[in-house]
């Protein structure tokens, strides 16, 4: 059983680190022998294969595992039943090439019936980029499995689709909230006597991290040469954040606590800041004073509401308070390219921007909006309105078509797209001030779109300036 598990999973992995884009030498490669980059994969085939996220290839790697052990498993209770003697040209699986639809469906039947929907889609997402290795490892009896596991087909269809309306993470069974409010975590936080739990919440409310991000940190993260608390913490560990990422967060309120707890509990900047309390301690210990305050308990993600609300209505309007239009702009600007700037090593030894990565140069066009009839649409006083002109696309998988867009692009002398940072500081400055705050807010969250902050807003937002 072991040595089988050990054959089967040592062929998964082969495979999946071959299919492994982040190595630059796995990657197709030009006429001239560069490697290509994965807009440009997807630009001439419309679709980009291979995995291009260490978090993602480690992903793949722990599903086949799963997968293996299932099956084994189940080719015990079949040989165990007599299945493989009666049942004509059935095998238990000796190589990775054995693998066929029965075993997946069966896989996928058994995560429908023990986790959430939601949960048994992502196995099937994961298992599409094992297979994908597998097909392009020269098993192409697995094309089929691959298929599979897209969305439209059978298997992904008999999961069910978790909805908005089932969709009640974080939300309180009393108040029907999301989230709780930033005053509500202030509440919790009082309610609480234990010196480490309170840095736990103040933790989440003021900085806004995930509670495996918390769990991982160091007082190296926070603490600079000379002992004192830094303005922003770095986490930087693999493995620390979600998705293998990297990130700069703005410490705010809970730098005091931090500068309390770090002189009084005379730690070293290696130690872990939560490493002599559990997970199970400080929601056990806030599940009480949720209890105490009569605040519905939402769970540790739902402090990231608290964080949002802090920003938009305390923590932006006090820093740009007697500021004009144009040096709010400024200082917010200044602001998201300290956290977008961050620059960290890959694999290969290159230095990269994780949050402002190059993307191709663009500039809208603008055009003269039309009537049904094609005639000019005027306003109110009859002048022409100018609106940013847009092209259809059509979706080659659904037929669907939509309009984006049609911006001009730029090209360099070998026909390459122009590639610039995504954030720009000059750029910044010319957006929108909605736009550049929750710019401001998704960095802070560890976001890499501002409408990731949409599951956070669960306050009357002020006044627009």
């Amino acid at each position: 059983m072991r040595n089988k598990f050990y054959k089967l999973n040592a062929e998964f992995t082969r495979l999946i680190l071959k299919n492994d884009m982040t190595v630059i030498e796995n990657r197709p490669k030009h006429v001239d022998g560069t490697p290509m980059t994965k807009s440009e994969i997807k630009e001439k085939n419309n679709y980009a294969s291979g995995i291009w996220s260490d978090s993602n290839v480690n992903k793949a790697r722990e599903m086949a595992s799963a997968f293996s052990r299932f099956i084994i498993k189940k080719d015990k209770e079949k040989t165990e039943s007599g299945f493989f003697e009666k049942t004509k040209g059935a095998k238990p699986v000796e190589r990775i090439g054995h693998i066929n639809q029965h075993h997946l469906k069966e896989f996928v039947e058994h995560k429908k019936a023990t986790v959430a929907a939601s949960s048994a889609r992502e196995y099937v997402t994961k298992l599409q980029k094992v297979f994908e290795s597998t097909v392009e490892g020269g098993i192409k009896s697995h094309v089929a499995l691959m298929r599979q596991c897209r969305g439209g087909s059978k298997i992904v269809d008999s999961i069910p689709n978790r909805s908005k309306e089932t969709a009640v993470r974080s939300v309180g069974k009393t108040d029907g909230k999301k989230g709780y409010s930033l005053k509500q975590a202030r509440e919790l936080y009082e309610a609480v006597d234990d010196p480490m739990v309170k840095l736990a919440i103040s933790t989440y409310t003021y900085v806004g991290q995930r509670i495996g991000t918390v769990e991982h940190m160091t007082w190296s993260d926070v603490v600079d040469e000379e002992g004192k608390i830094k303005d922003e913490m770095t986490f930087m560990h693999d493995g620390q954040m979600k998705a293998g990422r990297k990130q700069k967060a703005e410490v705010n309120a809970a730098k005091s606590e931090l500068e309390k707890i770090y002189k009084e509990g005379e730690f070293s900047p290696d130690d872990m800041i939560f490493g002599n309390v559990s997970h199970d301690k400080i929601e056990k210990i806030i599940k009480n004073a949720c209890e105490e305050t009569g605040i519905d308990w939402k769970g540790i993600h739902a402090f990231r509401s608290a964080t949002y609300e802090y920003y938009d209505t305390e923590k932006i309007p006090e820093m740009t308070k007697n500021m004009s239009m144009n040096d709010k702009k400024e200082w917010i600007a200044t602001e998201i390219m300290k956290l977008a700037d961050i620059e960290v090593q890959d694999k290969n030894g290159n230095w990269h921007k994780p949050h402002n990565k190059p993307i191709k140069k663009t500039e809208p066009q603008y055009e003269l909006k039309r009537n049904a009839d094609g005639s000019l649409a005027l306003d109110t006083l009859g002048r022409t309105i100018t609106v940013r002109k847009m092209k259809e696309v059509k979706n080659k998988k659904t037929g669907k078509i939509r309009k984006v867009p049609d911006d001009k692009k730029f090209f360099d002398e070998k026909g390459q797209p122009v590639m610039v940072p995504k954030y720009q500081f000059e750029k910044l400055k010319k957006a929108q001030w909605r736009t550049l705050k929750e710019l401001y807010v998704a960095q802070q969250l560890s976001h890499n779109r501002r409408d990731a902050n949409k599951p956070y807003k669960n306050h009357k937002e002020g006044k627009e300036d």
